[in-house]
């Protein structure tokens, strides 16, 4: 899937990420951890959390990859 995305900071440390593709607007909060980024999707009707992902840097093998 491919997305264009914009990042906004807010003053409680959390980036809301606003992803369209193909139309369709999904929004996620992005919360940056000293280990680890917190990724919430949000339901575009309902404004709840539907779903929670984490990614954490590989400590093996290439640096710049992630692994959910």
């Amino acid at each position: 899937k491919t997305f264009n995305y914009t990042l906004a900071p807010s003053s409680s440390g959390t980036w809301s990420m606003l992803l369209v593709s193909k139309g369709v607007i999904e929004i996620a909060r992005i919360q940056f951890h000293p280990d680890r980024l917190k990724i919430e999707w949000l339901d575009k009707d309902s404004g709840e959390i539907a779903r929670t992902f984490y990614l954490k840097p590989l400590t093996s093998g290439l640096d710049s990859c992630c692994q959910f």
